[in-house]
């Protein structure tokens, strides 16, 4: 029961129990003993924390990926080839810039054209590849960035 009520006290608007918890006790005594250690730590904990939760992402997405169906498989190598890219490209345009961005997609459009007539070759001539799908969409997303 009291935890509830704890619960409550720091999260509602008009107790403000979160604020003044900060102010009493976590600016005065901890963040003065913590800014130290926080500016050493800042460049290499940072960028160890970030790589590590940025490729725990990307294996889930890879292991989600691979278990789909092929026929999702190379609708998601399709649908993420040409969604983002019609947006972009839309608005490089519409944009009043020197050209830099409509090189850019004028050139992935190229390209991705190219990977889709070597995806529907392989899938036609060469049967069932494995790990074709993920492949091609390693490349899509190369050709995004």
């Amino acid at each position: 029961e009291f935890q509830f009520y704890m619960v409550l006290w720091l999260i509602l608007p008009f107790t403000d129990g979160a604020a003044i918890i900060y102010e009493l006790i976590t600016q005065p005594y901890i963040v003065p003993l913590m800014a130290p250690i926080a500016k050493a730590a800042e460049g290499w904990l940072t960028t160890l924390a970030l790589t590590i939760v940025n490729a725990s992402h990307a294996w889930f997405v890879i292991f989600f990926f691979m278990a789909l169906p092929t026929v999702l498989k190379r609708f998601a190598v399709i649908t993420t080839g040409t969604a983002y890219p019609v947006a972009a490209t839309i608005v490089a345009i519409a944009a009043d810039n020197d050209g830099i961005a409509d090189d850019k997609w004028l050139t992935y459009w190229s390209c991705f054209s190219l990977l889709y007539l070597g995806m529907i070759s392989a899938e036609r001539f060469v049967g069932k590849v494995p790990g074709l799908y993920t492949l091609c969409l390693a490349c899509v997303l190369y050709l995004i960035l």
